[in-house]
């Protein structure tokens, strides 16, 4: 599984980040992430509590839509979980399941977060977090023979 050990932070005032993944077919990517933003006096989580976030997989091109999904309250599909909003502490996890459907190759996929509005005459905020490639290889199982 491509679970990675620990948490990245990732500054909010520089958006997006451009981030390629590499994962074998099969497998689970999972990866640990802090949202800071630094008004001044140095870098501090930015609270995601009342954040909506969707993590969209698209075909090469960019066009069509292939896998993701909205915000996840768990593992079992992929999709951002919420770890600590108040922390800033999100995880994104590409389960197995979408991994194993896509054919081997180069796929686009961005991850967005909205705001809900501070009051009903202030409107949402928007922003793209992450921006890239999910590169799917081939699982080359041991034993395995065409």
């Amino acid at each position: 599984m491509g679970v990675a050990g620990h948490t990245r932070e990732l500054d909010m005032m520089d958006l997006p980040l451009q981030l390629d993944i590499s994962v074998r077919a099969g497998d689970t990517y999972r990866q640990g992430w802090t949202l800071q933003v630094d008004n001044g006096s140095g870098p501090e989580p930015m609270d995601v509590t009342n954040v909506e976030f969707t993590l969209a997989i698209y075909d090469t091109d960019g066009v069509e839509r292939v896998a993701g999904t909205e915000q996840t309250a768990g593992f079992t599909e992929s999709g951002i979980n919420v770890d600590s909003g108040v922390d800033g502490q999100i995880t994104v996890n590409i389960a197995d399941a979408d991994t194993a459907e896509l054919e081997s190759g180069v796929y686009a996929y961005e991850i967005v977060a909205e705001w809900s509005p501070i009051d009903p005459t202030w409107p949402s905020l928007t922003k793209t977090l992450f921006v890239g490639h999910i590169i799917i290889e081939p699982d080359t199982a041991v034993g395995e023979s065409s």
